[in-house]
């Protein structure tokens, strides 16, 4: 966990962000890791088995809103069939992004003001998404 956090971070020890959720993209071949921050941020890393040598492929901002990340961590979940990543944290909307294309495909508001605290998605199809919510729902 420190060596990934050592390449997401600036030197400063207090900007660094902190993991809050990974997942591997493509783990029968040439895997990547897929990790996001409690900044509201996803990061791709290639060769993050071997010190010194994980570098950056891409990242960006999945979660807009203005909550305090450091409360609340970035859930995600990835179907590699589909190529979409949900995210969601402190708020009442999942995000679904197209991972590829590094854009968001849909937005799913929920009723009511909720934090999803974990989530898992049909591998398959796709089409089904489950959310834990941290009152119990």
């Amino acid at each position: 966990k420190n060596l990934i956090s050592n390449v997401l971070g600036n030197p400063n020890k207090e900007a660094r962000p902190v993991i809050t959720s990974m997942t591997l993209i493509n783990p029968h071949n040439y895997s990547l890791l897929l990790a996001a921050t409690n900044a509201g941020c996803v990061h791709i890393l290639r060769d993050y088995v071997t010190q010194g040598r994980t570098k950056t492929v891409s990242g960006f901002r999945v979660v807009q809103s203005d909550y305090l990340w450091k409360q609340w961590p970035c859930i995600i979940d990835w179907n590699q069939l589909s190529g979409l990543l949900c995210v969601s944290s402190q708020c009442n909307v999942v995000t679904v992004w197209d991972l590829f294309l590094e854009r968001c495909a849909l937005d799913l508001r929920m009723p009511l003001e909720v934090n999803v605290s974990s989530m898992v998605s049909d591998k398959h199809n796709g089409d089904i998404l489950l959310l834990g919510c941290a009152d119990g729902a």
